[in-house]
Order: C-alpha cells, then sequence, then structure tokens
C-alpha cells in the first residue's frame, strides 16, 4: 500500500514498512489480533532497527496501533502521523453493536470485506484501484481479519485515553469529519489536515498530491525538533 511513498521520501530519510502480524507471511498462529500485540510488534522492529528519533505512520486501523507503539517508545518516538483514522477519539460501540457488526464478517469475510472496502471508495475512483484493493483485502486471513476488526472496535480512548506526549497529526479524507477539538481533549498535540476528492485509501488514489501533504507534515515536525 506504501509502494507509491517509498522512493519518494527514502530520498531524505531511512523508510521502514513493515506487515503486521497475520497481514503478510508471518504472524499467523495467533489466537487474537490485539492492538497491543501488534504495537509490541511495531516497537520490535523500531528497537532493531536503532532508530533513535522515529515518526510513526500508520493507516486506518494502523493509527490505533502506533498510539500503542508509541507509548511503549516514548523516549524514541518523536510524532506520530495518522493517516484516514482517529476522526473521533470518543466514538465507541457496545458490545452488542460489535456482534451484530462482526456477524458478517464470521459468516461470509471475502463478501463482506469487499462490499466494505468498496465503499471507502469515491464514485469516480479508478476502478482498476478499487479492484485491486478490495481484492488484496477480502482475500486476506478471515481469522486475521475479524479479530483484528474486533479488537479495534473494543478500543476506547474514553476509557483508556492515550499516553502520548508528542505531537499527533492526521492527513484524512472527507469521508467522515475530524472532530478537532474532541480530540484535543485527549491528546493536546493533536492536529489534521485534510485532502479532498479521496477515499479511504488515499495515499494509494492520489499518490502525488499525499506525497506532497505528508512532506509538509514531516517538515513541520522536524522543524520542531
Amino acid at each position: 500500500m506504501w509502494n507509491a511513498q517509498i522512493p519518494y521520501f527514502e530520498k531524505k530519510y531511512r523508510v521502514i514498512t513493515l506487515d503486521l502480524a497475520g497481514h503478510g507471511s508471518l504472524g499467523r498462529g495467533r489466537n487474537v489480533y490485539s492492538l497491543k500485540a501488534f504495537g509490541e510488534d511495531v516497537a520490535s522492529v523500531v528497537r532493531a532497527s536503532g532508530a533513535r528519533k522515529v515518526i510513526l505512520i500508520g493507516h486506518s486501523m494502523a493509527g490505533a496501533v502506533i498510539s500503542e507503539a508509541a507509548e511503549i517508545l516514548p523516549d524514541t518516538v518523536i510524532a506520530l502521523i495518522d493517516i484516514d483514522t482517529l476522526q473521533d477519539l470518543e466514538e465507541r460501540y457496545s458490545p452488542e453493536q460489535i456482534e451484530g457488526y462482526i456477524q458478517s464478517f464470521r459468516k461470509d469475510f471475502r463478501k463482506t470485506t469487499d462490499v466494505f472496502v468498496r465503499s471507502m471508495f469515491p464514485r469516480e475512483a479508478d476502478p482498476a484501484l478499487v479492484n485491486e484493493v478490495a481484492g488484496m483485502m477480502s482475500g486476506a486471513s478471515p481469522a486475521v481479519g475479524t479479530s483484528a476488526m474486533e479488537e479495534l472496535m473494543k478500543r476506547s480512548y474514553i476509557e483508556k485515553p492515550p499516553e502520548i506526549n508528542v505531537p499527533v497529526w492526521c492527513l484524512n479524507s472527507e469521508l467522515w469529519p475530524t472532530r478537532l477539538e474532541i480530540n484535543r481533549k485527549y491528546v493536546p498535540g493533536f492536529n489534521v489536515r485534510t485532502m479532498p476528492g479521496v477515499g479511504h485509501f488515499l495515499m494509494m488514489e492520489a499518490p502525488d498530491e499525499f506525497n506532497k501533504q505528508l512532506d509538509s507534515i514531516i517538515a513541520e515536525i522536524v522543524k520542531e525538533k
């Protein structure tokens, strides 16, 4: 998903990408794919890299994952950049809502995921890209995808506010409004930019504009450091 970003950013920065457990060829043996475990995975990669000043970038569910990793690595992570996520830190779901939503994924993961992914693209999106992303995500492991989705929906920032003392930037689409003042109640250093005309997969839909926006955000972070 980050193929259009790596060549652009590796000219100026050290870029490390990783598959979360169960999303690639490794880590398929877990019973539960929790945000905390994903965060520990990210932290392990950061430690192994030897990097000392790290900006973590996470798309969608990975926004919550990098928050977990930042809490583990308070002396290493200098900022978080979330891509189309964390629109409302007061959003939460009841156990009944979670179960009702997850049931359709358990029943037919491929079909439910395909419909879900296609709904997050604008009508004018490139059909080839929509088919590519929908096929990739609906072809993932049902056990991994269902567990990760359930764990994400259980996460409540109201019950467990993030313990993050670094800047947090969001680069979001306009699919869902980002509640800036609400989010700053939980993360005082929260900032947001939006990209119009794109859906949930903005780094793939408009890579040139996305790269310019992300580069500008990183420059703001580095300038402050």
